[in-house]
């Protein structure tokens, strides 16, 4: 959001404990997502073990056509810079450096697009949050 103005999955944000979550992709690691959406999933990723979410396969860049060039990139970028962290370590760095997670006590809290663009210092964070919504409204038109 901070290089492109928009997040690179369509989910929607929530403080959870242990740091920053995205709800979809939290549903799916669970197996509680749609399940018309969950197949997918198992092609790529193999079913929760504990805390360890394992691949289903090795996976290729061309195994990831729906992802741009873009998106790869600061894939790619985000696994330099944690890839190797605990996660722990990495839960207790969403604290000191995502200023957009507030502590939910036990529970979650829904983190708006608005509020990660305020704390990213983007000129127009509700008109930003807004154009996320209206191109997800539109999608989701077309999807009927």
């Amino acid at each position: 959001m901070a290089e492109r103005d928009h997040p690179v999955t369509g989910d929607n944000f929530v403080a959870m404990p242990f740091g920053p979550v995205n709800t979809y992709t939290y549903s799916l690691m669970n197996g509680e997502a749609e399940p018309q959406h969950t197949h997918v999933w198992a092609e790529f990723i193999a079913p929760r073990a504990g805390h360890d979410i394992p691949l289903a396969q090795p996976i290729k860049p061309d195994d990831l056509d729906e992802l741009s060039r873009s998106d790869l990139r600061i894939l790619e970028a985000t696994w330099e810079e944690f890839g190797d962290i605990d996660k722990y370590d990495l839960a207790e760095w969403t604290h000191r450096f995502c200023p957009e997670w507030k502590d939910p006590g036990g529970s979650s809290i829904p983190i708006d697009f608005a509020t990660v663009y305020k704390m990213l210092e983007k000129p127009e964070p509700i008109d930003l949050a807004e154009q996320i919504q209206a191109e997800r409204a539109l999608v989701a038109s077309f999807e009927q």
